[in-house]
């Protein structure tokens, strides 16, 4: 298709209906065809001027005389009487309808159609056969005037209306005419373009929103609309354009003063959060308690951790380049969000910029998030940006900007990372700096991916013990193979090669790394920390700030198993293995009778002056199989669930009444027999309120729910179902719209684990039935009941210890990195086997520390179990170093202990006895003993005395014996793991 194809209007002189493009090709048909309309249209506006006048000249005459006199057009044309009689529709007023810019072009092109066929009926010229006809038809009998009967004031209004319209075509075509001049204009210049040949590929210059917002905009032409409708008004059908929820720009807040200092910061943000957040702002919209509450614990709590905030902010803002990433710890359901948005404020005050990465995918984390903004009052200040498509904005409700301050993006979409640069460059030009608040940070850390990487050396995770300095080593870095390093040295920039890095990871380090200031967000911070495209540098401090822990929450130390609900089962259960087991059918009963202790509790406020109670209603959580749309997937989980409750033959009981909720890609619910598919990225709680609406429509089979009925009435039960989908960007707590006095939250469960075990992915699936109660008081006997294995609740539960140990000390002593990760105790928690993050990595690489001892505890471990070793301790206890006299009970467990040393990595007699001969021998030759070596100096010749082979102790000590002495004495200092440790 040709450009001329494109441009040509099948309507003459409706330029207005042309589609605006930046630079058009204008054929030379389409300008003559543009032209020749408005002449014939502006003679035949002349023709009814002048008609009119010559009816007003002949008005005083006779009735009975011709209605008439025609115009004369020419010799071709024959004398005809021009008719004036108007339709019923032409009646209305002409300002009866409001036509606004904002009407499509497709709304105008549809008009046009119909105002060409009044036009044509109306105002052109008639074929000759056409007038030959009228001619004899006036002939043969007398023609009324229809506007005979009008007096002389009424032809005169109707002449100054029609002059009125005439000088409004007038206008309009004056305004067309220009318009065709600068088509014309276009032309030229497009033709001598072209006869200079082709140009070089320009390139629009990257401009901020902010100078975007502030560059003049041409405004496109109105056209005047109301003269294409002078005639069947009332038959036009206008369609008017679907209503879009965009926003108009908020400029910056010129009322919020700009702090000089974190003082001035601190003071200026709890006003500004006083102003924004909505005077009902649900607990957990409400922002401001994310650091704190109004006690006077929260409220020093709050500001040492806004003012510590401030200070990154200010070095950021004073260096212009990004320090240490800082990390934020929050369990979930605790306000994590909450403390972003806080964060958010104070950039936002600070005249910075605000990105927002969700995690794990790229529709429903940004949905929620979107939301939770709006919902905390930020919308009513600042413009809020988000990657979503329109499909996903029309089933949520969502408004959209074009400009903004805040711009909510997907974290594992590498589309939505470059929009980030885009939008981060661009708010540089502006003189912007940017900060990224990383929600759910460990989802950084993917999977194997095709990407290869070089990562400076001091960024590795891997080299962390090279930046521990000298006096604060330990024994897991007295190793030759360990040189320290000095950060600031051509070696500790070099990059190392990583390979099988994923896309987002690897773009976000090589375009996004350096450009921005990073909070880091997550309940679990182990596996951003060990993310090979390096996050954290180990030569600088790492900050970490927390979360207020709320005094009304309740996470995975509340898990309980009841008696017959232990999982007996490695992994996840099948389809097969679900319907068999019986700890299953035992939890699927306690739901169904109500049987945890809080399941219908009433909580009531602490504070009665600022809350109502609430009723608890407990809701089922089955997360067992990652399948979703094949054979044992979430539908088949849910009919054996009915299965099994049929099968009871209980009249309490119906699986009709159960709402299964598939918290899945799509979500879908079942009810009632009935499945109904939900919009992408819905929360819980909107599925359970659109199910309710469905029922009152009817949709649901032989459910019959009243317009004012609670959904409760006929749904007993409510069971979610999920796996992947459950772990992040989802909220298993909510109010029912007809309920508000009702909180449905997940009190029973029954889940399980992958064999391949990431403990961190695990715990935060558990945790979705862990929740903040806010305001209310909560039972001392609140607990959860679950349907799982032992021994990963008891791991989880470890490793959430582990995690909030780690944090407590480095906020208590902030230390560089290689020095935090130092402290963590893995091996001291027996967590080294578990592994974390996507990527599978054990968790012994997160910290060294703790390994050689570890390692010691196993050979100690292995040694108490020799028979020989054992009858040696025997032996000591009833040994009478003088007559009569036995040895103290302390005296012989270290006796024990020293020649226990020497059954470590070995198990055959003679050499262990020859170890304790040489030892002794080396020992016997010191001169001065200090206490220690009188101790292995008698533990070891009661030993060789015990094995009987002192005559050979007695021969003179050699050089070998002092080389067998001093191995031991350095595998006393440090005992060394070969094969344990990974270099």
């Amino acid at each position: 298709m040709s450009s001329d194809d494109v441009l040509e209007s099948p309507l003459p002189g409706t330029l207005g209906a042309m589609p605006v493009v930046d630079d058009p090709v204008i054929s030379d048909s389409l300008l003559h065809q543009v032209m020749d309309g408005h002449d014939a249209e502006q003679a035949a506006a002349e023709q009814q001027f002048q008609n009119l006048q010559l009816q007003s000249e002949s008005g005083s005459q006779e009735n009975d005389t011709e209605a008439a006199i025609p115009h004369q057009h020419g010799p071709e044309y024959p004398a005809t009487p021009i008719d004036l009689t108007m339709d019923d529709s032409d009646e209305g007023d002409e300002g009866d309808e409001d036509y606004s810019s904002g009407d499509s072009v497709e709304v105008i092109q549809e008009t046009q159609v119909q105002e060409e066929e009044v036009q044509s009926t109306h105002l052109a010229p008639l074929e000759a056969s056409q007038m030959l006809e009228s001619h004899q038809e006036s002939a043969a009998a007398p023609v009324r005037d229809p506007n005979e009967d009008l007096g002389d004031a009424d032809i005169d209004a109707e002449i100054e209306r029609r002059q009125q319209e005439i000088e409004c075509r007038q206008q309009e075509i004056e305004r067309e005419q220009q318009e065709i001049r600068h088509l014309q204009q276009r032309k030229a210049a497009r033709r001598a373009r072209q006869d200079q040949g082709p140009e070089p590929r320009n390139v629009r210059a990257r401009v901020s929103p902010e100078q975007e917002r502030q560059a003049p905009r041409p405004r496109q032409r109105q056209r005047l609309i109301e003269p294409f409708f002078v005639r069947n008004v009332g038959n036009v059908q206008q369609a008017q354009p679907p209503p879009q929820r965009r926003l108009s720009a908020h400029h910056e807040r010129a009322d919020i003063p700009l702090p000089q200092n974190e003082q001035e910061l601190y003071d200026v943000w709890l006003r500004t959060a006083d102003f924004i957040v909505p005077e009902h702002a649900s607990v957990y919209s409400d922002f401001r308690k994310a650091f704190g509450d109004e006690t006077d614990e929260g409220r020093q709590f709050r500001e040492d951790e806004l003012k510590a905030i401030a200070k990154v902010l200010f070095d950021f803002e004073r260096t212009s380049q990004p320090g240490q990433h800082a990390m934020l710890k929050g369990r979930e359901r605790e306000g994590k969000t909450g403390a972003l948005f806080s964060v958010a404020l104070a950039a936002l005050i600070m005249r910075m910029r605000v990105v927002i990465l969700c995690a794990p995918n790229k529709v429903a984390p940004v949905v929620d998030m979107v939301k939770k903004i709006r919902a905390a009052g930020f919308h009513m200040s600042w413009n809020v940006r988000h990657t979503l498509g329109k499909k996903a904005i029309k089933d949520n409700d969502l408004p959209s900007s074009d400009v903004g301050q805040i711009f909510v993006a997907a974290l594992g979409t590498v589309t939505d990372l470059k929009k980030v640069k885009q939008f981060i460059e661009g708010e540089r030009r502006g003189s912007h700096r940017t900060v990224t608040l990383i929600d759910e940070c460990d989802e950084l850390t993917q999977g194997k991916g095709n990407k290869s990487l070089n990562v400076p050396h001091r960024e590795d995770p891997g080299t962390y013990q090279q930046y521990i300095s000298e006096d604060a080593r330990g024994e897991d870095e007295e190793d030759d193979d360990i040189p320290t390093v000095d950060p600031d040295s051509q070696r500790a920039t070099r990059g190392s090669r990583k390979e099988n890095i994923a896309a987002a990871s690897h773009y976000f380090k090589t375009e996004l790394y350096e450009r921005t200031q990073v909070f880091a967000c997550s309940a679990t911070l182990s596996g951003y920390m060990l993310n090979p495209v390096g996050v954290l540098r180990n030569d600088l401090v790492t900050p970490i700030f927390m979360v207020y822990p709320k005094p009304g929450y309740r996470g995975i130390e509340n898990f309980v198993i009841p008696e017959g609900c232990d999982l007996e089962t490695e992994g996840n259960l099948s389809l097969d293995q679900f319907k068999e087991s019986a700890p299953v059918e035992r939890m699927l009963k306690r739901f169904y009778d109500r049987e945890n202790v809080c399941d219908g509790a009433r909580l009531e406020p602490r504070d009665r002056n600022r809350g109502s109670a609430v009723t608890l209603r407990g809701m089922l959580f089955i997360s067992c199989s990652p399948k979703v749309n094949v054979y044992g997937g979430v539908a088949d989980i849910a009919k054996e669930v009915c299965n099994t409750v049929d099968s009871w033959a209980d009249a309490r009981h119906d699986s009709k009444v159960t709402l299964f909720v598939c918290f899945v890609g799509v979500p879908k619910v079942r009810f009632g027999n009935t499945w109904l598919k939900m919009p992408l990225g819905a929360s819980l709680e909107t599925i359970y309120n659109r199910t309710a609406q469905e029922a009152r429509k009817g949709s649901v089979s032989g459910v019959h729910l009243g317009a004012d009925e609670p959904f409760s009435n006929v749904c007993k039960n409510c069971v979610l179902i999920g796996y992947n989908m459950t772990r992040r960007a989802m909220t298993a707590a909510f109010q029912p719209a007809d309920e508000p006095g009702v909180l449905c939250k997940l009190q029973y469960g029954i889940m399980t684990a992958p064999k391949t075990l990431t403990i961190d992915a695990v715990s935060q699936r558990f945790n979705r039935a862990s929740h903040d109660f806010g305001d209310h008081e909560v039972p001392e006997d609140y607990c959860v009941d679950v349907a799982m294995s032992p021994v990963a609740l008891d791991m989880c539960k470890e490793f959430r210890k582990l995690e909030d140990q780690m944090v407590d000390n480095q906020r208590d002593q902030p230390r560089i990195h290689a020095e935090f990760r130092q402290q963590i105790q893995i091996f001291a928690n027996d967590l080294q086997d578990a592994r974390v993050s996507k990527r599978n990595i054990r968790l012994a690489e997160l910290s060294r520390t703790g390994q050689r001892a570890r390692k010691m505890r196993e050979f100690e471990e292995v040694a108490d179990r020799d028979q020989r070793l054992r009858e040696f301790k025997r032996w000591l206890e009833r040994y009478e170093h003088r007559p009569g006299e036995l040895f103290q009970e302390s005296t012989v467990m270290t006796y024990y202990r020293i020649v226990r040393r020497l059954f470590f990595d070995e198990d055959d007699m003679e050499v262990i006895e020859r170890r304790a001969i040489c030892v002794w021998r080396g020992l016997h030759a010191i001169a001065r003993r200090n206490s220690s070596q009188d101790d292995q100096y008698n533990a070891i010749k009661r030993f060789v005395e015990f094995r009987g082979v002192g005559d050979e102790a007695n021969d003179n000590h050699d050089e070998a014996d002092q080389r067998i002495l001093e191995d031991r004495r350095a595998s006393e200092q440090q005992p060394r793991d070969n094969t344990f440790r990974e270099r």
